[in-house]
């Protein structure tokens, strides 16, 4: 479920999920990754505009919580690593 944080009002729901543990959202390219330990383990790609599943990554079953770093991603590395 989506929620909006200044007015508590449901956005949306992210459905295709099993029990959610972790989060990252990338507005940078629209999108959001949940790490979903139900059944085999998923990471699961859904879209920042309207919600839609667009895919999922297979991973280890009892997958946990999801970090993402910008500097470590490989869209923005190299510019990332050079600024000062």
């Amino acid at each position: 479920m989506v929620v909006d944080s200044k007015t508590a009002k449901v956005l949306g729901d992210i459905r295709e999920q099993g029990i959610a543990h972790g989060v990252a959202i990338v507005t940078e390219v629209g999108r959001g990754f949940i790490s979903d330990s139900g059944g085999a383990g998923a990471v699961v790609v859904f879209d920042l505009e309207s919600y839609p599943v667009l895919g999922k990554v297979v991973a280890q079953p009892g997958v946990d919580g999801i970090p993402y770093d910008p500097i470590l991603s490989t869209e923005s590395w190299p510019s990332q690593a050079t600024r000062k």
